[in-house]
């Protein structure tokens, strides 16, 4: 009845949490699709047979919240299990168990709910935001935001619009020199989210950031909507080795950028524009298959990525 759903959801993007419970003899586990207002649960649960006669327990589906209201929920009709090459345990944790019994009808299970007892957000703070599912009063926009999600903020922000946060450096990974991911925990708010650094533009020593991993760290950063490249055609032949599907957006046009392969540690920036004028711009290590197509007409295949990119990090 809600139509074909196509949800992609990762850990930076902050829009899905898995939760993982177990018990002697028994396991239950969800992952928590969020898209605007809804929330997508798709649940498994397993129970083997009891010393008391209870046979075994092995069922599967799918609950859909608005807000806080139950508004769908629909069991497969085989049991089912998660079946991932991503490590589902380093998503954010759904902090509560939303597992309906399966002897209980359709509608007995969308109603007689507390929704202090419920996630999206058991817990709210002083300003009504729910913080177990990552909101944050913001004094600018006096409502409560996720400010990891730049698809609800200006994705254009400045250094004066940066984001003053508080978390745990969990893990500090060194990428191309002088970019590094530090991956950030805020406890109370049951969420994990990794961000960009250069440590050069900061000026953060890499000896003292190393050292402060397990440490709270106070930081400023921005979120940004960027373009990230999957694939380019040549003449309908692919280059890169992407993978494309109905899912990427595209645009045709002129490739510019790519007259050299990228020598520094840094990505370029390569365009493509179309007919009209208007351009698209990825952030990309130009490879030698680029070369040969600059300045002629190509396909990219591309889909929005969210980047958190710290610009100021308080070290002790």
């Amino acid at each position: 009845s809600f139509g074909e759903v196509r949800i992609t959801g990762n850990g930076k993007s902050g829009n899905v949490a898995y939760h993982h419970q177990m018990w002697p003899h028994a396991e239950d586990k969800q992952l928590r699709f969020r898209q605007g207002d809804n929330s997508y649960v798709l649940f498994n649960r397993w129970a083997s047979p009891s010393d008391e006669g209870n046979g075994a327990i092995d069922y599967s589906g799918l609950l859909i919240f608005r807000g806080y209201d139950k508004i769908d929920l629909q069991f497969c009709d085989d049991s089912g299990q998660f079946l991932s090459d991503f490590d589902l345990t380093t998503l954010p944790d759904d902090a509560d168990n939303v597992i309906p019994e399966k002897q209980a009808t359709v509608d007995a299970a969308l109603e007689g709910f507390d929704e202090d007892d419920m996630l999206p957000g058991a817990y709210r703070d002083e300003h009504d935001c729910i913080l177990s599912a990552g909101d944050e009063w913001s004094e600018t926009e006096q409502e409560c935001v996720r400010p990891w999600l730049a698809e609800k903020r200006n994705v254009n922000q400045t250094d004066d619009e940066s984001i003053h946060e508080t978390g745990l450096i969990t893990a500090v990974e060194d990428g191309a020199y002088p970019m590094y991911s530090v991956t950030i925990d805020f406890p109370k708010a049951h969420h994990q989210q990794s961000f960009s650094l250069n440590v050069e533009s900061t000026h953060i020593d890499i000896a003292a950031l190393s050292k402060a991993v397990g440490q709270y760290v106070t930081f400023d950063y921005i979120s940004e909507l960027i373009p990230n490249l999957i694939e380019i055609k040549l003449n309908g032949k692919p280059l890169l080795n992407g993978s494309v599907d109905a899912s990427l957006k595209k645009v045709t046009g002129t490739l510019s950028g790519a007259a050299s392969v990228t020598e520094s540690d840094l990505p370029g920036l390569v365009t493509v524009t179309d007919g009209t004028g208007n351009q698209v711009h990825f952030p990309y290590y130009v490879e030698p298959e680029m070369v040969a197509a600059n300045g002629k007409q190509v396909t990219a295949f591309y889909e929005m990525r969210t980047e958190n990119k710290i610009v100021k990090m308080d070290l002790d």
